[in-house]
């Protein structure tokens, strides 16, 4: 499972066109959905005509850096944005999450939680 959260963002004080609108796409997925988000990257990339700056937030550093080596790729060398790695510390205390017994595969990782 990954979120897509999408932000169109003008402060402008004029009429927004397409080449004044910053829109900021945040990305959350584990290690294991990293190609679905790399596949929505390249499609928003390719397929907006706005500024866009990608948020990706994945689950451990070695996704962060997975992510780092399949931005360096000719197809997303443009892509503008960071690479944000989930700290488990931001959540604490905030909801209660059932027992690892009573949860499913798909809430395993604190990201798709």
């Amino acid at each position: 499972m990954f979120i897509l959260y999408l932000v169109a963002k003008s402060e402008l004080t004029t009429e927004p066109t397409y080449e004044n609108i910053d829109v900021h796409v945040f990305i959350v997925a584990p290690e294991e959905r990293l190609a679905g988000m790399m596949a929505t990257v390249n499609s928003v990339q390719k397929n907006t005509k706005s500024s866009v700056q990608f948020h990706l937030l994945t689950d451990t550093e070695e996704s962060a850096k997975h992510a780092a080596l399949w931005l360096q790729k000719k197809e997303l060398s443009d892509v503008a944005g960071d690479i944000i790695v989930f700290n488990s510390s931001w959540i604490e205390g905030k909801f209660n999450v059932p027992s690892k017994d009573h949860r499913s595969k798909e809430f395993s990782h604190p990201v798709s939680s």
